[in-house]
C-alpha cells in the first residue's frame, strides 16, 4: 500500500521521470518528519548524513557569506555533503511549519541506484552550487535581497 507521500513525490521536478512503482519505493526509504516554523534542518560547516526533500511550508537557506534564499516545496537540499563527503554548505531552518522527507545516506544511495535521473539532477544541481552559482533557475529556490535579515527584524 502505497504511503500519503507517493501522490506528492510525483508531482514534484525531481520525482517527476519516476514510474508509478519506483514513487512507493522511494516513499518508503525515505522517513517523514514535520518541523515546526524556527527549526534549524540543517548547520552550515555540520558532517552531513541526511538528504532532504521539502514537500510543505517554506524553509530560509543561509550561509556565512551572506547568501540567502527561500525554499518551497520541491526543494532539496543535503546532497553535497553526501556525494561529495563535504561538510554542509548551508544552514536551513523552517520559516512555516514543515514536512520534510528524509533520507539517511543508505537510502539516498539506494535512491540513486533506483532512480539515475534523480542522480544526474543531483550532481547537475551541485555542479552549479559548487562552481557558485545557485539553482536560481529552478522555481523552488527565491533568492532573497541583501538586506532581508533587516527588513524581516525590522518587522518583528
Amino acid at each position: 500500500m502505497p504511503n500519503k507521500n507517493t501522490r506528492r513525490l510525483a508531482s514534484l521536478d525531481l520525482f517527476a521521470k519516476c514510474r508509478r512503482a519506483d514513487l512507493v519505493t522511494i516513499d518508503r526509504m525515505a522517513s517523514t518528519i514535520e518541523l515546526a516554523p524556527g527549526r534549524r534542518v540543517c548547520t552550515e560547516g555540520e558532517h552531513g548524513a541526511q538528504f532532504f526533500v521539502l514537500l510543505e511550508g517554506l524553509a530560509e537557506l543561509r550561509t556565512a557569506s551572506g547568501t540567502m534564499a527561500m525554499l518551497h516545496p520541491g526543494a532539496w537540499f543535503g546532497e553535497i555533503s553526501l556525494l561529495e563527503g563535504a561538510p554542509r554548505r548551508a544552514t536551513v531552518v523552517s520559516k512555516t511549519s514543515v514536512t520534510l522527507l528524509v533520507f539517511g545516506k543508505r537510502e539516498f544511495q539506494s535512491l540513486l541506484a533506483l532512480a539515475p535521473f534523480v542522480r544526474l539532477e543531483l550532481e547537475r544541481t551541485t555542479a552549479r552550487i559548487i562552481r557558485g552559482s545557485a539553482p536560481t533557475l529552478l522555481p523552488w529556490y527565491q533568492p532573497l535581497p541583501d538586506d532581508y535579515a533587516r527588513i524581516v527584524a525590522q518587522c518583528s
